[in-house]
């Protein structure tokens, strides 16, 4: 999927159809990325490619249903404070926005 491009163009796709975004898909992606459904605790960025084009291309939940921009912080707030894995998925963050800033791409 990553040699493909294939999370960058589920993002873009989405974001063209954002009336099919709801909070069971956002589980999914969630699931992808590497968060249990029912656990916060355990939450950690395992899939980096997957978070950065689903989740932090910002352009992509706004507009969307209050839930579910309320679901996208809550999950935020997960990975970054609640998660026993806090540092390593921090660290996650810190080196997609390297990537991004020296692409010039999503975040």
């Amino acid at each position: 999927m990553e040699r493909l491009n294939g999370y960058q163009l589920l993002g873009a796709l989405l974001g063209k159809k954002k009336d099919l975004i709801n909070l069971e898909l956002m589980k999914m992606l969630l699931f992808l990325v590497g968060k249990a459904p029912d656990n916060r605790s355990d939450a950690v960025i395992a899939n980096r490619s997957a978070y950065r084009y689903l989740f932090l291309n910002f352009s992509l939940w706004e507009g969307v249903h209050i839930s579910l921009q309320k679901a996208f912080f809550l999950q935020l707030y997960d990975f970054c404070i609640k998660s026993e894995l806090l540092a390593f998925n921090v660290r996650r963050l810190v080196t997609m926005r390297k990537e991004a800033t020296r692409d010039r791409g999503f975040f």
